[in-house]
């Protein structure tokens, strides 16, 4: 078992980015025609006015209003799966979830292969802490994805299955995996999202979840890779967590020492880091230097009404910097603060 402190707010970040997965897998109003376009029908026409009306108001926040619509809508169209879907997801958006499993269920028997409910009765299992069916759930979405006919698939889903697609489930699994402490696991189906793609998106939340796990060696070399593939170098962001990787090493082997002081030294000088950021990089300078020069630097930054250190108050709000850091931060913060505070 890897080492881990729990770390909620990192979970949001992992699960964030699959929130809207329901929804949009769940975009097929009407399933395509496979000869081509076709006229609709005023059956199908209803149907389609009254989902858009329907998500318009959850997008909106009206998930009463949309709920009587759909409601309205399974009544006259009874053996139509994508309102049951519909429904489920904004019970599962209210947090009725005994209420959400059955109607996802209902969506599931009338057509199988499609995704979206699927993936909202997984969420609502993990909800429950029902972890095994939910990532048997998972399961069968992948199987789908395979067993399934390239027509046949894209007649319930309204889209083919994609690489992207594929990522969302790897990486919704990672997140379930992580909330359940598989944190093996997790890693395991965090590093198969970002092989899938190979985007600097997935890269980076492979990253931060290693991060957030004390895997430092492995973060940077995750950084190495991404560095080496993109010729227009690391963003900002990447930077930033590749100071605190070094800072963090830096505290096991003093050979990384230099290696800190440069990345902290060229990320302080970059435009695009938020408040907590640039605090936590001054103060993490201030640790490595601890000499007079450094702390009266550091000092002077507290005039600064827009990077003064002093106005933060909680660090690490997105639950992944590794222990080391963030003590370091902490204890910076009290020694150069104090005096401002009093």
């Amino acid at each position: 078992m890897l080492f881990h402190i729990h770390k909620k707010s990192f979970l949001k970040t992992l699960t964030v980015i699959v929130l809207s997965a329901s929804l949009s897998l769940s975009s097929c109003l009407l399933p395509p025609s496979e000869n081509g376009p076709k006229f609709l029908s005023n059956e199908e026409f209803e149907t389609l006015t009254e989902l858009t009306k329907s998500r318009e108001l959850v997008q909106s926040g009206r998930l009463d209003d949309a709920e009587l619509i759909l409601r309205k809508l399974i009544r006259k169209r009874s053996q139509k799966p994508i309102p049951y879907n519909d429904l489920g997801y904004l019970l599962y958006l209210e947090s009725r979830f005994e209420e959400a499993e059955p109607i996802l269920k209902k969506s599931i028997n009338l057509q199988p292969i499609f995704i979206a409910p699927r993936l909202t009765l997984a969420r609502v299992y993990i909800a429950n802490g029902n972890f095994e069916d939910a990532f048997a759930e998972l399961d069968n979405i992948e199987q789908i994805f395979d067993s399934s006919s390239p027509s046949e698939y894209l007649k319930a889903n309204g889209e083919a299955v994609s690489s992207s697609l594929r990522s969302q489930i790897a990486r919704f699994k990672a997140s379930s995996y992580y909330l359940n402490g598989q944190f093996d696991e997790a890693v395991c189906h965090s590093d198969l999202s970002k092989k899938i793609t190979g985007s600097m998106a997935d890269s980076t939340v492979h990253l931060r979840l290693l991060m957030s796990l004390e895997m430092i060696p492995a973060a940077l070399t995750v950084i190495d890779n991404i560095s080496a593939s993109t010729p227009s170098g690391l963003t900002t962001p990447l930077l930033f967590d590749q100071s605190m990787a070094l800072f963090s090493m830096s505290k096991i082997d003093s050979k990384y020492k230099i290696d800190a002081e440069t990345a902290l030294d060229r990320v302080i000088e970059l435009a695009g880091l938020d408040q907590e950021e640039v605090s936590a990089v001054r103060l993490l300078r201030y640790d490595i230097q601890k000499q007079t020069t450094e702390f009266e630097l550091t000092k002077e930054s507290l005039l600064d009404e827009v990077s003064n250190p002093c106005k933060i108050k909680n660090f690490d709000t997105k639950g992944y910097w590794p222990k080391s850091v963030l003590y370091a931060v902490k204890s910076s913060y009290k020694e150069v603060c104090s005096e401002y505070e009093s």
